[in-house]
């Protein structure tokens, strides 16, 4: 009884995040722009199809309705309780002229299927409204360009443990797995004194195996012989004990040191910054950098992704992609008002082998991988390769250039793999 009360239980959670889900995916179709482009309406709509394409197709005509009510339903309300929280043109004296912003950002938001957060983000209020429909949303983007994937990449990129050892095998620098632990079963693959590839004894990183915005990831810092996290210390028996432990409830967990960043990159004392490449391969096999930005992690966090892009706490700035500089950002978010003195202008080291080792890697995974998004940490003496993501996370990119990413290297490689299907 116990099992099927937990399969269940497993089923109606599954059931109640697909339909959370479809609050906030927009509407199921595409609604055609003035002046829109050929080019531009394609895309949108192809993006449209891939993501609908995740269900069955009996349950697709649920979906759709449930969409087609819940979401602007929801955009709606999102948008009302951004612009009182930002407080930006949003006044609650002026019962009708008050109201006009919100309605401003919730009708982009439906003619473009883009979250409310993303119009305000992008700016798109105060753009063009035909340059608009080429800011790519990452609710449906990410997912079609996953579907176009076939093969065997998503267990290798999908799973830490899979990524450390396809990086060994093609020779990729990559942040070493000291101890991994899949369903409460695993052991150490080195000495009980962990220590960094240097050979010196670091802080230990200790996380799950899949998942992302660092959900369920530790830091436990060195203390003596011991190491310690939020107030509590273990012995390193102990620690591999917790880690099996964790894995135990069916999430794999992983053991990983902490690698500082490159001395040339100065003024980082807040964690470890990283670079985000997206590549992609295009339907003839070649494989290119499309474009790339730094991701400066906040006072606390020890790493970029501890805290997601929405939730204001990922400082983002655009990567010239020849040269490996880091630009001014040429716009401002409302909720990231962070100074870049520190940051803009300076040329990260080794930036031309973190491309070659991206390009390799991509042109080394297994099957159709159209883009792929790769975190690479430039530490102490070289690259090396955090992780992939299949589902590249486009919002934070396109902020971080100010300037919509399906006018650009990604929309073109979006567009050949239409033209191809």
């Amino acid at each position: 009884m116990g099992g099927f009360a937990d399969t269940a239980r497993k089923v109606l959670r599954r059931v109640a995040d697909e339909l959370g889900e479809l609050t906030f995916s927009g509407l199921p179709f595409t609604i055609p722009a003035r002046n829109e482009s050929v080019d531009a309406l394609r895309r949108r709509r192809f993006i449209r199809r891939r993501y609908m394409q995740r269900w069955p197709f009996p349950l697709r005509f649920v979906a759709a309705a449930v969409m087609s009510i819940s979401w602007p339903l929801n955009a709606f309300v999102v948008t009302h309780r951004l612009l009182r929280s930002r407080e930006l043109e949003y006044s609650t004296d002026a019962r009708w002229m008050g109201w006009c912003p919100v309605l401003d950002v919730w009708r982009y938001a439906i003619r473009l299927n883009l979250l409310p957060s993303e119009v305000l983000d992008f700016g798109l209020r105060s753009v063009e409204a035909t340059s608009g429909d080429h800011w790519l949303s990452n609710i449906d983007t990410p997912r079609a360009l996953r579907s176009l994937c076939s093969g065997k990449a998503a267990p290798i990129v999908d799973n830490k443990v899979n990524f450390a050892k396809f990086c060994a095998e093609i020779e990729m620098r990559h942040i070493p797995t000291l101890a991994d632990w899949l369903d409460g079963k695993g052991s150490a693959e080195v000495s009980p004194v962990f220590n960094d590839p240097e050979g010196r004894i670091c802080d230990l990183v200790l996380k799950p195996a899949s998942g992302s915005n660092a959900v369920g990831v530790e830091l436990w810092e060195r203390i003596g012989c011991n190491y310690g996290c939020g107030g509590i210390v273990l012995t390193l028996p102990e620690l591999l004990e917790r880690g099996r432990k964790l894995s135990a409830t069916g999430i794999g967990y992983l053991l990983q040191p902490r690698l500082g960043p490159h001395p040339e990159i100065g003024g980082f004392e807040n964690g470890s910054p990283t670079a985000r490449i997206i590549t992609g391969r295009w339907p003839d096999g070649r494989v290119e950098a499309l474009v790339a930005a730094w991701y400066q992690p906040v006072q606390g966090d020890f790493a970029s992704n501890v805290a997601g892009w929405l939730d204001g706490r990922w400082h983002e700035w655009p990567i010239n992609l020849l040269s490996g500089r880091i630009e001014e950002r040429r716009g401002e978010v409302p909720c990231r008002a962070v100074s870049g003195s520190d940051l803009e202008g300076k040329l990260l080291p080794n930036w031309d082998e973190a491309i070659e080792m991206t390009t390799r890697a991509h042109a080394a995974m297994p099957g159709r991988t159209p883009a792929l998004g790769w975190d690479v940490l430039f530490a102490e003496k070289a690259p090396v390769l955090v992780e992939a993501n299949l589902s590249v996370e486009v919002a934070s990119m396109q902020i971080a250039h100010s300037k919509p990413m399906g006018q650009g290297a990604l929309g073109n490689l979006i567009d050949a793999y239409i033209y191809e299907t």
